[in-house]
This record gives C-alpha cells, sequence and structure tokens, in this order.
C-alpha cells in the first residue's frame, strides 16, 4: 500500500510533536513513523523518567546531611523498587497519551521502522510513504559497548525498567548519566563504581565546579561512590564472585567487580536502519548533517532536529525545544529561503542532576582564557561557610563566575542544592553588564539560594 502525506515526520518527541502539530495546523496532511513508544526519549526513558529517582535521592541526601548536623530531624532511606513502581505510574500511560492526542489532532500514526528508498520515499513493513517533504527527529540511543562480554551489561535504558537493584552497581562511563544514576543509587544504600575514562568526571562541565562535586563523593550512602579514573573497559567478564570487568590496556586487571554492569559511555544518533544515502543525507553518529536553518544539505526536502542532529550543541531538551521552533517556523511560516530563522546562538544552561547538582552555562574557566587570554576575570567561592548553606546543612557547595574584556558575564557554574533552578537566573544575564542585569539589580526573596548567588554575583562584578 502507498499513502502520501505532505510532510512525514521520522520520530514522536519533542520535535517530532511539535512539527507534526504545527504541520495539521498549517492544513496540512502529516504522518507520524515511530519505532518505540510515542513520547520520545524524555518522558518514557529520559530525563522525566530518572526525576523520580534522583528526587527521592536528593530528599535523603539533605535530610540525611540534616540528621548528621543535629536538625532536628532523623536519617531516613530510601527503597528503589518502590520508586521504579512510582516512575512507572508516569512512563507507562505515556505511548498511549501521546498516540490519542496525535490522532486526534488528525495526524496518521504508524508504528514500524522506516527506511529510505529514495530522496521522497520511506517503506515501513508493507507500507510505502512519500512526502513533500520529511523531518528526522529519532532522537539518540544508548552507545553499544562493543568489548567482548558487553552483552553481560544493561544500557542507561534497561537500567530504568529494573525493578530493583542488587547490592554492587558499576557504571561504565562518568557522564550525566552515570554520575545521576550513580549518586542515586549509592543513597540507596548499594555500593557503587564509576569508570570513568578522564581524570575527572562530568567532562564539559567547569573543572573546579566538578571537584565539589567528587569531594561529596566518598559520603554518598553507606558505601559511597568509588571513581575509578582514567580506566577504559576492554572486557566484561562472568566471574564466580560476579561481572568482572576489565581494563583494556590489561585483560588480567579487573578494575570493578559487580551484580550489575551499567553501560552509560554515552549516546549516538538512531539513524540505523534509516538508509539516509538512498535519501541523499549525510549521517555519523554524532547525527544527521544539517545547515543553520537545520535542512540537510544534501536533499533540500529533508530537515532533522532535536538529538539526531549534528548541529554542534548539547543533545538536551532545550535544544531540541530550540530546534523545534525554528523547524515550525522554517517549515510553515517562511515564505521564501529568505525568510528562514537560524538556531539560536545563545547557550543554554546545562545540569547534571547529582548530589549536589552541578550546572553550568557559557564558558568554562579554561575555555574563557583560550579565547580572551589574561582578559577575563574569574571570581569563585565556597558557600558552605555561609550561615544559609550551613543551615541546610550543605557541606559541598561552590560557585564561579567568568566575566569577559568588556565585564559581561561569559560563564557561570554552580554545584549546590537549589543550582538546576538557580542556573537559569544567570543563563538570562549571560551576555550582560552586571550592573544593567536584572539578576543585579532585582529584590529577590531572602533567605533562598537565588539571593546568596544575587550576592556572589554582585560582589564577583565588582572586580571584573
Amino acid at each position: 500500500m502507498e499513502q502520501h502525506f505532505q510532510l512525514c515526520v521520522l520520530g514522536s518527541g519533542a520535535v517530532g510533536q511539535t512539527v507534526a502539530y504545527g504541520g495539521r495546523s498549517a492544513g496540512l496532511s502529516v504522518v507520524v513513523i515511530e519505532t518505540q513508544a510515542p513520547g520520545g526519549t524524555c518522558p518514557n526513558r529520559g530525563c522525566d523518567a530518572k526525576k523520580p529517582f534522583v528526587n527521592a535521592a536528593g530528599l535523603m541526601y539533605r535530610a540525611n546531611h540534616l540528621a548528621a548536623a543535629g536538625g532536628g530531624i532523623a536519617p531516613t532511606t530510601l527503597d528503589w523498587s518502590a520508586i521504579a513502581a512510582f516512575k512507572k505510574s508516569f512512563t507507562d500511560p505515556v505511548g498511549d497519551l501521546t498516540a490519542a492526542d496525535l490522532r486526534k489532532a488528525g495526524v496518521e500514526l504508524i508504528a514500524g521502522e522506516p527506511r529510505f528508498t529514495g530522496p521522497g520515499t520511506v517503506v515501513v513493513g508493507e507500507q510505502t510513504i512519500t512526502a513533500d517533504r520529511f523531518v528526522i527527529a529519532t532522537g539518540q540511543m544508548p552507545r553499544p559497548l562493543t568489548v567482548p562480554g558487553g552483552e553481560l551489561t544493561v544500557d542507561s535504558d534497561a537500567f530504568l525498567e529494573l525493578d530493583d537493584l542488587p547490592q554492587r552497581v558499576t557504571f561504565i562511563g562518568g557522564g550525566y548519566v552515570g554520575m545521576e544514576f550513580a549518586c542515586a543509587a549509592a543513597m540507596a544504600g548499594r555500593a557503587v563504581t564509576v569508570i570513568a575514562t578522564r581524570d575527572h568526571v562530568l567532562a564539559g562541565f567547569d573543572p573546579d565546579i566538578v571537584a565539589t562535586l567528587e569531594a561529596a563523593l566518598p559520603d554518598l550512602g553507606p558505601h559511597g561512590v568509588t571513581v575509578v579514573p582514567n580506566r577504559r573497559v576492554g572486557a566484561v567478564s562472568q566471574g564466580p564472585e560476579g561481572l568482572r570487568v576489565h581494563a583494556n590496556d590489561d585483560a588480567s586487571t579487573v578494575v570493578a567487580t559487580a551484580d550489575l554492569v551499567v553501560n552509560t559511555t554515552g549516546r549516538v544518533a538512531s539513524v540505523d536502519g534509516l538508509n539516509l544515502d538512498a535519501a541523499g543525507v549525510a549521517a555519523s553518529p554524532r547525527g544527521v548533517a544539517v545547515d543553520g536553518h537545520l535542512r540537510c544539505p544534501g536533499n533540500p526536502h529533508i530537515w532533522a532536529g532535536g538529538d539526531v542532529a549534528d548541529n554542534g550543541r548539547p543533545a538536551l531538551i532545550p535544544t531540541a525545544v530550540d530546534d523545534a521552533r525554528v523547524l515550525a517556523h522554517n517549515l510553515f511560516k517562511a515564505p521564501s529561503d529568505a525568510d528562514l530563522q537560524a538556531r539560536p546562538a545563545k547557550p543554554h544552561a546545562s545540569v547534571a542532576f547529582t548530589l549536589p547538582a552541578v550546572s553550568g552555562v557559557g564558558l568554562t574557566e579554561d575555555e574563557a582564557r583560550a579565547e580572551h587570554g589574561d582578559a577575563v576575570h574569574v571570581a569563585s567561592g565556597n558557600f558552605a561557610t555561609k550561615k544559609f548553606f550551613r543551615e541546610l546543612a550543605q557541606p559541598h557547595v561552590a560557585w564561579k563566575m567568568i566575566f569577559g574584556p568588556d565585564r559581561r558575564l561569559i560563564g557561570a557554574h554552580l554545584a549546590a542544592e537549589g543550582s538546576d533552578e538557580v542556573i537559569n537566573l544567570l543563563a538570562l544575564t549571560l551576555g550582560q553588564v552586571p550592573e544593567q542585569s536584572a539578576l543585579y539589580n532585582a529584590t529577590l526573596t531572602y533567605p533562598s539560594v537565588s539571593a546568596a548567588v544575587q550576592t556572589a554575583f554582585r560582589k564577583a562584578a565588582k572586580g571584573a
């Protein structure tokens, strides 16, 4: 059977849904093809799905520190199996609800794996779909662990589906996903090891702020988090004492022994099986090649956005939201190429929901000095000595702010409870002269994390 649509969208996450609904609002016939549960990564098996775990771990982290400080609260525990059931109460309905909403809007929804057979044709099972325009929004997938015994590990998608955790858990990879899960598992009483390929975890965040997190790791839960730095994994094997993780430079060296090994080595673009060559579209593990308007150079009728697009920006929901807006404008509102919008240049804030949370926006100190040399002003401090944070019993809190040669804020970095929220204030202030910014001049609630950051910002700005 062959059908023709004016718009064909591959994927039903944040980008796919926005474009599909935008197409229907513009009066187009729209089909969405989805290989997994509708809704995309975030609500099904990503940032939303992890939130119950990191939220519970964060509450326990705060409560136990307060108890140890004599704050009048009893230490608490964390039940992973109960959180897993709670999580599923949110994730299980996502697919059906998303499908119902799309169909209610008049979007045709097809389940299956699409494959391009030409520049304007895809095949899904026995169905052939032709379209005037295509949007590739298939997201990313966990990077396969291609070492002997890699099949003995689980990836982040499978980890979030576990009903409970065994006692010993090892994470291969010290990025966002590995560190967030590691902190939560440690607070749940598991013995946790993280194998990192670099000197420090969370590459991409400011090293001094990451050091604040690393100082907190040994005290998370009864066992802490053990980080094994500068190691690459060469194999995973089953031994009598459990799963053994071997170093890649010496198979006899067992880096860690665990009951569960989780592959958190990163994510790659979900393009396998799409046969993009047939459509004239270039792609790599980083994603689908796009221009500044999110159109594929090899085929002007195909566009891509979100995690699957190789657009030089972090594969995060804020990037996907930006891409969705740009695509909706360019596909449905731009009358000519001269009216096409480009992706916003201003960077988004990033957050690792670790314990404490680590956040940042703009340039790190190393990046700023590489770009501006000694013309930058860097101010930093330890919030742990401040009365407000001592009242919260937060022993690991720090900040750093970076100003460019023209005194404008070009980077801000935090490690603290609430930094996942407050970093947004600093993101809005990025690129502004401090004294002219709303953050500098606002009257904020007190005492609060945002007021503490405002005080630090004002003091830092005086030296810029």
